[in-house]
């Protein structure tokens, strides 16, 4: 069906996402500064959960940002 147009959402990643909780800049400060075990803190401190934090870290949600200096951490 997607090669007949008849996707019925389209990707919109990072801050496009309506239902986005964080800035890009946010994102990019959890992804370039969090480690194994500060996940929680920066979590706490921008208001979203530990799960939330590790996965911008792992590259699962804020996949457009995988390109940054250590997207490979898994």
């Amino acid at each position: 069906m997607t090669i007949k147009g008849r996707r019925s959402f389209a990707s919109h990643p990072g801050k496009l996402n309506g239902r986005a909780v964080l800035s890009e800049e946010q994102a990019i400060k959890i992804k370039l500064s969090c480690n194994v075990g500060a996940a929680r803190v920066l979590g706490e401190s921008f208001g979203i959960t530990k799960a939330a934090a590790d996965s911008i870290f792992y590259g699962r949600t804020w996949k457009h940002l995988n390109d940054l200096k250590g997207a490979d951490n898994e």
